[in-house]
């Protein structure tokens, strides 16, 4: 497994940012 360890880190970002993004838009 040859995965960067930021891999899950990021991945958890692009999360938080798109429940943003749908938060904004439901409001």
């Amino acid at each position: 497994m040859t995965q960067r360890p930021w891999s899950k880190l990021q991945r958890k970002t692009h999360n938080i940012a798109a429940q943003n993004i749908i938060a904004r838009r439901s409001e």
